[in-house]
């Protein structure tokens, strides 16, 4: 016996994550071949397996097209990203003197230690992560049409970089590996921040500003 043909919905955030990185000129034409051959799919096997298919093909297609992305701008991007880090390295370090001047002036310290540590320590990080999503948009309008592979690259850079610490601090048994394991949880804030920076940028400058739904 035939199975039913079933009718098949794509997953909305999968296909909207390919919208993001495809050129507006291909975008159709990318999500209608994935939807063709998950429709097939879920003919022959049903929905379950044609939407596991699905977001397989979608992942690995944004990869194809941020690939595609780089070689297309190689210097422009890599210029972005450079210029990108170096930006959140001087901001970073800015407002954090300028923060650490103010409380010292107001000798804070002295009478409020407490108070002291949390100005200095959670409006600067939560700051830090603002920052990253303006990074993220300033490299993203510097790449018209690789947005989201600027932001990701950039994203990429700090996430290495981070690593690379990480290991010399092991290996070094020095004591500041325990000053990025506690940073752990706010440097992915900004990670994801730098995305989100470039994929409002993205947005704004798409043709028709579609937004993710439930899966």
């Amino acid at each position: 016996m035939m199975p039913q043909p079933q009718f098949f919905h794509p997953p909305r955030l999968a296909a909207w994550l390919v919208t993001l990185f495809a050129p507006a000129s291909e975008a159709e034409s990318i999500l209608g071949d994935l939807l063709e051959e998950s429709s097939r799919i879920a003919s022959n096997s049903g929905l379950d397996s044609a939407r596991s298919w699905y977001w397989r093909h979608a992942l690995k297609t944004i990869g194809d097209l941020a690939g595609d992305a780089f070689r297309g701008a190689p210097l422009l991007i890599a210029t972005a990203v450079i210029a990108g880090y170096f930006l959140t390295g001087f901001l970073t370090r800015f407002s954090e003197h300028e923060v650490r001047a103010f409380l010292d002036a107001r000798r804070l310290y002295e009478s409020n230690p407490s108070a002291y540590l949390f100005w200095l320590k959670f409006p600067m990080l939560t700051g830090r992560v603002i920052l990253c999503i303006l990074i993220g948009a300033l490299v993203g309008s510097a790449v018209k049409g690789r947005e989201m592979t600027a932001a990701l690259t950039l994203a990429f850079v700090q996430i290495f970089l981070f690593v690379i610490g990480v290991i010399a601090g092991a290996f070094s048994r020095h004591h500041w590996i325990h000053w990025f394991l506690d940073m752990l949880p706010w440097n992915c804030a900004c990670w994801i921040a730098i995305v989100v920076g470039g994929a409002l940028v993205r947005l704004a400058r798409s043709p028709e500003k579609t937004q993710p739904s439930a899966i």
